[in-house]
């Protein structure tokens, strides 16, 4: 159907219609993606020195599953965590990771990197795209300039996650339907299927895409290709829902079970329309604003800018909406069909925010601009002869820098962290370095960020004390009032948990559970759950706590250094809080003789230690060096441990451990340190098989 006069400025963004000949584009091919991928490369460098790999979280999940698919395991398969490869996720992504594991092992970059590949592959294959649709090339460098300078994009274009691929697997997918759409045939149509299967392996979101083209083809009344796709799907998807089953999962994974029917929330059904209406207004209020012209941080987040950005913003839905309408009127294909049911399909999903629009960010950001297309010819036709081209030519520039200048403003930051913010780095994590040397990886660690810590540290995680406790997400209702050492016991022995870690790796400055450091770092609730600090560090305020004696899962297990301060003259100080919720914990202090400040802790009979460590040497001076040593229960003082300087943030060693050998009895410890000032050590601990 071509324009007419009335309707005229549907068809604006569109060549070759209403005997309008397409122009040829190869004068547009240097202007039209090569210069917007240089400034998504130029954008992908500035913003990936933010990006830590596991700061995520789901980013050390993937990993830790390619590395046990590369190993030869399977879908059932365990992961350091200890869930299945299935457990959270189809491991579509993961098996895209393989090769890379093989090829560079453990290495970091090579994911990264394969993500920016995804991302930079975009460009020629959308502007190929959109110009086999009749888009304009003008609309087109348009689309693809702000998917450049889009800092969602640029953020997940050298993360370890899905999303890049599955756009480039996407973008692979519309080529696919348009080619089955012209050449009718089984090749095709089984291109099609793999093509959307995949999808789903690397996002079970991308289900909803799915659903979008069986109802197309059900509109269309294409039975056996609606058959086909559904049948096809399903005997695809079979493995991953076999291998949940058998392992004892759930169907739609682990991940998304607790979120979406929450427990002591009455199921789906009781909160999907409460969910739903949220949904959308969050959509319409904020995230889709924030995924097609992303604002914020280094902006006021008030005043006349943050109005005009508000207002600026709030063209995105409407202009999404007219842009919608209009492809659809230009091309009644499937791709419309699959966003819609896309879109409908996250409703039921809590915390909409911008991962879900950045699956199909490609497609919103085409129908945003095809929207301001049509309504600018709307205001073209309307204003007549009366309109300018001076004042057409100002009313675009305006338009333009509105739209783009403030989302360019965020140019070098990652779209989840304020300007000059950084993600947590779990790759060089004092903590992390700590656990992976301490205890046997089936030692389990509680911790908010399961994934990572068990691909950083080797170990075991659970995370029952978290969301027993926290107080905000899909937890909240259950969890008001539930921090109380009785609850917290009770979630640290169904998981065994012998460690505990907490820190600010999900926000920069926001501690995962301020109610479990507090208990953990308080004298009194730490003695009721067992908690004693290793180490307490900068980095990403993390603390580490092992868990010990009659209230722990380790009841034979004793801090000896817990109970006995070290001998006069060494006195105790109360030590900086290291986030919220820290009660600050004790240390000790005391003023060198001779160059040497020696802090003693004696017993009067001998005690088992097989774990010795120090979490902190300071001196008001220079520290020269540091030596821990041991009073076996028959022979002379033994060193066990040096360092040549401070212990600790900013030290020659971030902290000190020695693991002795089981028979190991000792009368006392020492730290020795050389110093001209006074020194100062915190979290020593000699852990052992206790008396009783």
């Amino acid at each position: 159907m071509g324009p007419t006069s009335g309707t005229a400025a549907w068809w604006a963004p569109f060549s070759g219609v209403g005997g309008e000949a397409s122009p040829p584009s190869s004068r547009w091919l240097a202007l039209g993606w090569i210069v917007p991928l240089a400034v998504q490369v130029v954008h992908t460098f500035v913003v990936a020195p933010i990006y830590h790999v596991g700061s995520f979280d789901d980013d050390a999940n993937y990993l830790m599953a390619a590395h046990v698919l590369a190993a030869g395991g399977g879908l059932t398969s365990k992961m350091p965590s200890g869930a299945t490869v299935v457990a959270y996720y189809l491991p579509g992504y993961p098996m895209m990771l393989v090769p890379l594991v093989w090829l560079w092992g453990s290495a970091l970059w090579p994911p990264r990197v394969f993500s920016t590949l995804c991302v930079g592959l975009l460009y020629p294959l959308l502007w190929a795209w959109m110009g086999r649709r009749g888009f304009k090339p003008g609309y087109r460098v348009a689309v693809l300039g702000l998917l450049a300078i889009n800092t969602v994009l640029a953020t997940y274009s050298t993360m370890v996650m899905a999303e890049a691929p599955f756009l480039a697997v996407l973008v692979l997918a519309l080529f696919a339907l348009d080619r089955w759409e012209q050449r009718p045939g089984v090749l095709n149509a089984c291109l099609v299927v793999l093509l959307m299967v995949a999808l789903v392996w690397l996002k079970e979101a991308g289900i909803g895409l799915v659903a979008g083209l069986v109802l197309y083809e059900l509109w269309r009344r294409r039975w056996s290709r609606a058959a086909g796709v559904s049948l096809g799907t399903a005997a695809l998807l079979l493995p991953g829902l076999v291998a949940r089953w058998a392992s004892g999962g759930s169907t739609i994974g682990n991940r998304y079970v607790g979120e979406i029917s929450p427990p002591g929330d009455g199921g789906l059904l009781h909160k999907l329309p409460n969910e739903v209406v949220q949904d959308v207004w969050s959509y319409l209020q904020e995230v889709l604003r924030q995924s097609v012209l992303p604002t914020g941080s280094p902006l006021p987040a008030h005043g006349a800018v943050e109005l005009l950005m508000a207002a600026v913003g709030a063209t995105v839905p409407v202009l999404g909406f007219v842009g919608a309408v209009s492809w659809y009127r230009r091309h009644p294909f499937a791709e419309s069909w699959m966003l819609w049911a896309y879109f409908i399909e996250t409703l039921a999903y809590p915390y909409t925010n911008q991962r879900r629009v950045i699956l199909v960010l490609p497609i919103v950001t085409i129908w945003y601009v095809t929207g301001a297309a049509v309504v600018w010819r709307w205001a073209l036709d309307l204003g007549g002869q009366t309109l300018s081209k001076v004042a057409t030519s100002v009313a675009v520039v305006v338009a333009v820098l509105a739209a783009g200048v403030p989302t360019a403003a965020g140019f070098t930051r990652d779209y989840l962290y304020k300007l000059g913010l950084k993600s947590s780095e779990f790759a060089h994590s004092p903590a992390m370095a700590l656990l992976k040397a301490i205890g046997p990886a089936s030692a389990v660690v509680e911790t908010d960020y399961r994934g990572s810590v068990a691909y950083f540290s080797g170990h075991r995680t659970a995370w029952t004390a978290f969301t027993a406790t926290t107080p905000y997400g899909p937890f909240a209702r259950k969890n008001k009032g539930s921090c109380t050492v009785p609850i917290v016991r009770r979630a640290l022995k169904a998981d065994d948990a012998e460690f505990l870690m907490i820190g600010d790796v999900n926000i920069p400055g926001l501690v995962d559970s301020p109610c479990l450091l507090q208990m953990a770092s308080t004298a009194s609730t730490s003695r009721a759950v067992g908690a004693v600090r290793l180490i307490s560090t900068d980095h990403d305020q993390t603390s580490v706590f092992e868990f010990v004696g009659p209230s722990s899962p380790q009841p034979r297990v004793t801090d000896w250094t817990a109970a006995v301060s070290p001998t006069a003259p060494a006195a105790s100080v109360v030590l900086r809080r290291n986030g919220k919720g820290d009660a600050g914990g004790t240390g000790f202090t005391l003023a060198a003789t001779d160059g040497t400040a020696s802090f003693d802790w004696s017993w009067g009979t001998p005690v088992a230690v097989t774990q010795l460590s120090v979490g902190s040497v300071t001196s008001t001076s220079a520290v020269q060096a540091v030596n821990v040593s041991v009073e076996p229960a028959r022979g002379v003082w033994k060193n066990v441990l040096a360092a040549p300087g401070a212990v600790g943030d900013r030290g020659a060693a971030p902290y000190l451990l020695a693991e002795l050998p089981p028979s190991t009895e000792v009368l006392g410890v020492d730290v020795s340190v050389r110093t001209s000032g006074t020194a100062e050590v915190a979290y020593v601990n000699a852990i052992g098989r206790s008396s009783g």
